[in-house]
């Protein structure tokens, strides 16, 4: 779990095992309180070690935010 100040933002990466590419990945930030965040630049990077999975977490609210990082694949 993470937590974010009101107005700050944080990149975040997920890397399946064997950086796997697993296709198009839909990522979320799941609220742990009353918050409000917003995900912003998904991105998928290839490179030696296999695929990562990045995406911006921005609290966007006015209370501090914990939160997970939730999704699964686009069909």
């Amino acid at each position: 779990m993470t937590s974010l100040s009101p107005g700050a933002s944080s990149r975040r990466k997920i890397t399946f095992p064997n950086g796997a590419d697993m296709g198009v990945q839909w990522i979320v930030a799941n609220p742990r309180n009353a918050s409000l965040l917003e995900v912003q630049a998904h991105a998928m990077e290839r490179n030696a070690e296999g695929v990562n999975y990045r995406v911006t977490v921005k609290n966007v609210g006015t209370t501090d935010a914990m939160f997970s990082l939730m999704g699964g694949s686009v069909t």
